[in-house]
């Protein structure tokens, strides 16, 4: 294919990446409410508790490919002021992340979710193709860097 382009791998994730910082379009919001916004739809059939979740949906505003997301350090480094920590990343699908706090981590948010969790829902719900990786991520604050905090199961 990058022969057909006329380009070498470089250049194409230079290009990527080029594309990644014009985008300003990032949508972040509390699990709760983006399941309270899918039943008021109907795409679900039973409301959720009507409070803030530890838990957040990252993507695009379109959330579609919002997952790229994960590759902007920029991104990632307001999440964490926003939070005022670091967090984990559970790669949700192609389409959008999760993130959950260090701080609601230690407080004991992170019980239910492991990578071998991540599989699981990655086999019930997420399409196939869909699917981005049933490992857990890290981003720490202090460093900027993103790294696997515990390793899933391949693909």
């Amino acid at each position: 294919m990058l022969d057909i382009w006329g380009v070498d791998e470089q250049e194409v994730f230079r290009q990527a990446f080029q594309n990644l910082a014009s985008r300003k379009d990032i949508w972040v919001k509390d699990i709760f409410s983006v399941l309270h916004e899918a039943w008021l739809r109907g795409e679900i059939p039973v409301d959720v508790p009507d409070e803030c979740s530890p838990l957040y949906v990252v993507s695009n505003h379109e959330r579609f490919w919002g997952s790229i997301l994960l590759a902007d350090s920029n991104v990632l480094g307001l999440i964490a002021e926003k939070l005022g920590c670091g967090f984990k990343i559970f790669p949700s699908s192609v389409h959008e992340l999760l993130v959950l706090s260090d701080d609601e981590d230690a407080a004991g948010g992170e019980e239910c979710m492991s990578a071998m969790g991540v599989a699981l829902i990655n086999r019930t719900v997420v399409d196939v193709e869909e699917r981005l990786s049933n490992s857990i991520y890290h981003y720490d604050k202090e460093t900027g860097e993103v790294s696997i905090f515990e390793q899933g199961e391949p693909l």
